[in-house]
């Protein structure tokens, strides 16, 4: 739809977008040339349309995102004063943790080429918490561990 010239503006500014064509010349984005988009989606076949309903040309393939992580888990029964192994779950993906038992546990993480391990979630925190929850880490090699302070054993498990 063309744009009107109202006054007393007189003229209209002019926008257009481009983009480079297969020689590398900028080719202006027209219903006959439509800008060239693609992306990959885990929800099935989608239509995008423009802001006036008018369907934009798309290419791409579906791939499911909800795939099993690979990780494997770190679970045991740990005593008093131990802690679990090290379980580093892959980034802005949720991971579970299951902290079963009766004392003191809490979670913990260790950021990659750093020795301290950091308290997470304390132990007054956990005991509000079921025993099984579900967390996210949005930074890549962060190891995560439970330490049992007193108490136990906790059944404990950390998995994707």
């Amino acid at each position: 739809m063309p744009t009107p010239i109202t006054n007393p503006a007189g003229y209209v500014v002019p926008v257009a977008l481009s983009f480079a064509d297969a020689s590398g010349a900028a080719a202006l984005v027209a219903s006959a040339n439509p800008l060239p988009v693609s992306f990959s989606t885990g929800l099935g076949e989608i239509e995008v349309r423009n802001d006036v309903g008018n369907p934009l040309a798309i290419s791409g393939s579906v791939t499911p995102i909800w795939t099993a992580s690979g990780k494997a888990a770190v679970s045991g029964s740990v005593a008093a004063g131990a802690q679990t192994g090290v379980f580093s779950p892959l980034p802005c993906r949720d991971f579970n943790v299951t902290i079963a038992g009766t004392g003191a546990a809490q979670l913990e993480r260790q950021f990659a080429g750093d020795a301290t391990w950091y308290v997470v979630l304390a132990d007054a925190q956990r005991q509000a918490l079921p025993p099984s929850f579900t967390f996210s880490e949005a930074e890549a090699a962060v190891g995560y561990r439970v330490n049992v302070i007193s108490g136990g054993p906790f059944q404990v498990r950390l998995s994707q």
